[in-house]
């Protein structure tokens, strides 16, 4: 947007402990394995040296049979119904399947299999904070941006481009199968979406080996700051810094819901931003949910209602606090309104400490509903809850948001209905009067124009190697426009 200024640069202390370790010069491996070739079992000499695997009929043989070169599409697996039986894949699913006289053979074979794609791959592992990173060389990392329960988030420089990047190591990835699905399902979202307003997924590290697959690193471009920083922060935001940031935020929901997608976690500390630029960015889809009308039945109702433990509380609709499980879109709608009123008077606008005080809240500020405005409350407690509570008024937005201009009123409160039906959709948000000054819809309101299903996702049971499986898949799908078409030779004699 043209004439919007930043908000200056956000500063972070310098990296407290940084040092390379170095892995061993090259994998090396020799002696003999069973090769399955022509529905049989046959005794091979097999030699790795560096990245390159060859086999040949005996020891000390000139010619070799076949030989394979194992580059960073390559994975060490191992096969099942074969005792000591492993396979390593390449490019194209072919697959070398070999089997060692003995699981300890077997485990050697395949750590240093690993290793050779891991050099191929060109990885290196940096320490960070006393954790390891294992990471491309082409990413140096600079500081440390956060740490918490899912991992560590570093800052680092991209060599190949110079941009700079944010690198998510979630260590131990799979120990929690719950946790594990909800990454699973942000990487989904994430490899398939391309809009200006939602974070970019810039690559992953691919793993060597899908047995020793537990750490997932996500590299995204960089941001300075999050929309929480900025709300609570001393800096000043302009009617004009207002509206381009609220604008973004519509321009990439909107989006998203064209691919029939809720995001269902909005809140300021999930809309990422460059201060320099006041460009914005959605973030964090781990609670999102895909192709939301892919079972619907004849009546349109969802065939399985989602769950009620959405958005934190702050920024939660209150039809999911009533009960109501086949919510909609309307409630990131809601979340968003929320965000714009902090955006407004720069402090929480509905910070209830549980749900009965959130729902008073909500009353208190947008006024008693209708009885026909709750007609998606269809439990009986909850709704005596609701008809129950003293009659209010609704606040005077004048004066709850002094500064607010009266068409920045009227795009609040339409975002702000007790009813979802009557709740302004994204599309609408988008083209209000009061973002006008700042739309550029060529660049920024376009719709997805495909679905993302993540139906498989939300029906595999949760297992770890179910997990790991269908983790690396994803990792392989975002490679693939980048695969090289091998051209070794796996069958040989």
């Amino acid at each position: 947007m043209s004439g919007t200024q930043g908000f200056g640069t956000v500063s972070f202390g310098a990296m407290e402990h940084v040092y390379e370790e170095t892995l061993p010069a090259q994998a090396f491996m020799h002696g003999y394995l069973h090769k399955r070739g022509n529905m049989r079992w046959q005794r091979r000499w097999f030699e790795l040296e560096g990245s390159m695997l060859r086999y040949f009929k005996e020891r000390g043989d000139a010619d070799a049979r076949g030989e394979l070169e194992l580059d960073p599409n390559s994975t060490v697996a191992t096969l099942s119904g074969k005792e000591a039986g492993f396979q390593v894949i390449v490019g194209g699913g072919k697959a070398l399947k070999v089997a060692a006289d003995n699981e300890e053979d077997a485990a050697r074979w395949k750590d240093q299999i690993a290793l050779a794609i891991r050099h191929a791959s060109n990885l290196h592992v940096v320490m960070i904070h006393n954790q390891p990173f294992e990471i491309d060389k082409r990413y140096v990392p600079k500081r440390k941006l956060g740490v918490g329960a899912y991992g560590m988030v570093v800052s680092a420089v991209d060599h190949a481009t110079g941009n700079k990047v944010a690198i998510k190591k979630v260590k131990g990835a799979f120990d929690d199968v719950v946790d594990a699905k909800r990454i699973l399902r942000e990487i989904r979202l994430m490899r398939q979406f391309n809009h200006p307003n939602i974070v970019t997924l810039r690559d992953m590290i691919r793993p060597s080996s899908l047995e020793c697959f537990e750490d997932v690193y996500i590299i995204t471009d960089q941001m300075s700051a999050d929309l929480q920083q900025i709300i609570f922060s001393k800096t000043t935001l302009n009617e004009d810094q207002t509206q381009w940031i609220l604008y973004q935020c519509l321009c990439g929901l909107k989006y998203m819901h064209s691919a029939q997608v809720l995001h269902r976690d909005l809140k300021p500390s999930n809309l990422l931003i460059n201060t320099d630029t006041c460009e914005v960015r959605i973030c964090d889809f781990g609670l999102s949910r895909g192709d939301i009308h892919a079972n619907m039945d004849e009546e349109g109702q969802a065939a399985q209602e989602m769950t009620e433990y959405v958005v934190t509380r702050w920024y939660r609709a209150p039809e999911i606090m009533l009960g109501y499980h086949t919510y909609d879109y309307a409630i990131d709608v809601w979340s968003m309104g929320c965000i714009f009123g902090e955006l407004l008077t720069r402090k929480p606008l509905l910070p209830g400490h549980d749900y009965i005080e959130q729902l008073k809240l909500i009353v208190a500020l947008i006024g008693s509903p209708e009885e026909a405005d709750l007609w998606f409350v269809s439990n009986r407690n909850a709704r005596n809850f609701m008809t129950h509570l003293p009659y209010k008024d609704p606040a005077d937005f004048p004066h709850r948001f002094p500064d607010a201009s009266e068409t920045a009123l009227d795009l609040i409160r339409s975002m702000l209905t007790m009813d979802p039906a009557k709740r302004l959709t994204v599309d609408d948000a988008v083209v209000h009067d009061y973002l006008n000054p700042v739309r550029e819809p060529e660049n920024l309101e376009h719709d997805a124009g495909f679905t993302v299903d993540v139906a498989d996702i939300e029906a595999i049971e949760l297992t770890k190697p179910n997990l790991q499986r269908m983790m690396y898949e994803e990792i392989s799908l975002f490679h693939s426009s980048q695969r090289r078409t091998s051209g070794a030779s796996v069958s040989g004699r």
